[in-house]
Parts: C-alpha cells; sequence; structure tokens
C-alpha cells in the first residue's frame, strides 16, 4: 500500500521525487548551506539517497528507480556507503549521467543496472587523495595503507562492473594524473551501456530561431564583429570570415509546442513544499543528523 507523502517526501528541488521515482544524486540536501559544494558526494547526500531508497522500497519493493547523476567526486567514503546501498537494493537502478562524472562519481556510475548518460557527459578517474599525510612514521604508513586500500577497492568495483582487467584499473587509479574519458570511451570500456540522443527539434525550432538563421545578413556587419572580438583578446584579425550555411534541421513529429495554459489547481503538493522555509528544512535536516556522524568532515576525497 503506497505511503502517504509529507512534505520533505516531496522536495523535488532538493533532489528527491518519491512519485516518479527519481533521485538527483550529486546536489546535496543542505544545499543552501555554504559549506557544501553543489555536486559533491558528500555523507549528508550519501545518508539522505540511503533514506529515500529505503522509503521508495517500501513502499514498492520491485518498481525501477532512477538515479541522475552528476558530480566531481567527494568523500570515498560516502561513495562506498551509496555504492553498497545501491547494490544492495531490490529495485532496479538505472543510472543516467550528465555533466562532471568525475573521481568517485565514476565508481558509482559503474554499479548502475541500467547505465546511460548523455553525449556530452565528461568522465575522470584519478588515485585517492587525501589533503596531506603527515605525523609519525606509523601514521604515515597507516594513511599509505588506507589509501591502497581504497584503491584496490575501486580497482575491483569496477573489474566486476565493465569488461576491462583488474590490471588495467589499478593502473588508471595509480596514476598521479587525472585521466578525463568521453562518453564513447566508457561506452566502449563497458562503463556505459547506452549514450542518450539528442531530440530531433526541427518542429520547435520553425519561429524566431529558425527565421534569424536562415534571413540575409550583412556579411561587413559579421566581418567588423568577428574583428572586434578578435582584437579584445589580443589575436590577429581574420582577412575573411566565412559563415555557416543555413540547414533544415530534423523533425520529431512527436514533439510539438503546448501553449494551452497550466490548470490553476495542478499539482497544489509541489507549491505546499516551496512554502517551506530555509530555515525550516535546516531544522528538519539538523534534527535526523546522526550525533556520531562527522557530517561536514571528510580527509578522504576522491
Amino acid at each position: 500500500m503506497p505511503i502517504k507523502k509529507t512534505p520533505v517526501d516531496e522536495l523535488v528541488v532538493f533532489g528527491y521525487d518519491l512519485k516518479q521515482r527519481r533521485v538527483y544524486l550529486g546536489t546535496p540536501v543542505n544545499c543552501l548551506s555554504a559549506d557544501t559544494q553543489i555536486g559533491e558526494i558528500s555523507p549528508e547526500s550519501a545518508e539522505m539517497l540511503s533514506r529515500v531508497l529505503d522509503r521508495m522500497e517500501d513502499e514498492f519493493s520491485n518498481k525501477p528507480i532512477e538515479v541522475h547523476l552528476s558530480t566531481f567526486g567527494g568523500c570515498v567514503y560516502s561513495a562506498l556507503k551509496i555504492i553498497d546501498r545501491l547494490q544492495s537494493s531490490s529495485c532496479q537502478i538505472k543510472i543516467v549521467a550528465s555533466g562532471p562524472i568525475m573521481s568517485a562519481g565514476f565508481v558509482i556510475f559503474s554499479v548502475g543496472d541500467i547505465r546511460q548518460c548523455h553525449p556530452h557527459t565528461r568522465f575522470m578517474c584519478h588515485a585517492a587523495k587525501t589533503d596531506e599525510i603527515s605525523g609519525t612514521t606509523t601514521d604515515i604508513k597507516m594513511e599509505s595503507a588506507e589509501l591502497e586500500w581504497i584503491s584496490n577497492t575501486y580497482a575491483e568495483i569496477l573489474k566486476e562492473n565493465t569488461r576491462m582487467p583488474l590490471d588495467f584499473w589499478k593502473g588508471l587509479l595509480r596514476s598521479s594524473r587525472d585521466v578525463f574519458m568521453s562518453a564513447q570511451e566508457v561506452k566502449d570500456l563497458g562503463l556505459a551501456d547506452q549514450i542518450l540522443s539528442h531530440k530531433k527539434r526541427g518542429n520547435l525550432r520553425r519561429g524566431p530561431r529558425f527565421k534569424s538563421l536562415n534571413k540575409p545578413f550583412d556579411s561587413d556587419t559579421v566581418q567588423a564583429t568577428v574583428n572586434k572580438i578578435f582584437k579584445r583578446m589580443d589575436m590577429p584579425t581574420l582577412s575573411e570570415v566565412t559563415v555557416n550555411r543555413p540547414k533544415v534541421e530534423p523533425i520529431d513529429e512527436s514533439l510539438f509546442i503546448d501553449e494551452t495554459p497550466v490548470p490553476d489547481d495542478f499539482d497544489q503538493t509541489s507549491r505546499d513544499v516551496l512554502e517551506i522555509s530555509k530555515q525550516g528544512l535546516a531544522q528538519i535536516v539538523e534534527g535526523e543528523k546522526d550525533k556520531n556522524l562527522a557530517w561536514n568532515k571528510c580527509s578522504l576525497k576522491n
């Protein structure tokens, strides 16, 4: 039986949509705080993801869940918590990647049951890092051993979820360099299953855009504008500017422009949610925190 939803459950703007069974991972629930970078894998985002998955599984234990992922990385322990939680779910997990999928996010993406990415998604992996290793000789040895364990664990996860062998991933994850990859490259490695295609938008662009790009223009004006921009950058001006020829964009007849007004009573719940104040949300999150968890500190980043 579906569980009655509360305003906090419906906080789509903060990354969770129980009705559509979507989670937007990478933007933390405390994104109103100046202390946390947008898109960071953090103890907060890992904890709230775990709670939201629990709620979705309690409602429907076998319906698929979409995780929309975009992140520059973050806390390695939070990433491992997310990976464990996703792989222990009774639901099929589809991960849809866009923007940056870097560092810890690179490994999280690999464990999805269905892994999709947009064409311009940018992937990056590198060795696990810490801000500084210092202290006694014993401390340094212990810290180095922990970094080695993290690197080996990440390599094992990637081996299990791609077509590439363990030695390949160990080599990449021990490199001192940031290794960037395109969507097609990670698909070739077996990390992504599908690269999503853009919509054919021709019939959505028949108005001002089409007229603007296809009407006659003054070539001297374009030449002057280009030269002015190049001079601003201290670059040599061009003797002649060649412009693109007008093109006919492909059309998808299933796409159309619906200009009818949205009904006044549409989705009253979403309006109720937006009335929750920043202070009220902060109090809710604060009251839910585990007192033994250092929410804003995680020395090992990836």
